[in-house]
């Protein structure tokens, strides 16, 4: 497995270079999975997928293709879902 994270300012294109990087990884036969914390939810938008099939699988991956998923993910309620986990492991360092 490999992980690739794209960080930048907003308004770099890290969401486009993701998505590129993503559909070239699920073209080589790669099981891929793109994952957006940005509010905006704007790969719903790069895959021209209505906001509906993103309101009904809020949080869970999207199948758009052979190989390649989406997930668009709502930070501040993954935090308040896990902080226990999140509060237990940062007490430890």
């Amino acid at each position: 497995m490999r992980i690739i994270f794209f960080a930048g300012k907003g308004g770099v294109g890290k969401t486009s270079v993701a998505a590129a990087t993503g559909i070239k990884t699920a073209a080589m036969g790669k099981k891929t999975l793109i994952m957006s914390l940005d509010v905006a939810h704007s790969l719903i938008d790069i895959f021209d997928l209505g906001r509906n099939l993103l309101d009904q699988n809020r949080g869970k991956p999207i199948k758009v293709r052979d190989n390649l998923w989406l997930q668009e993910l709502d930070i501040q309620e993954e935090i308040q879902k896990n902080w226990g986990s999140i509060h237990k492991y940062l007490s430890l360092l």
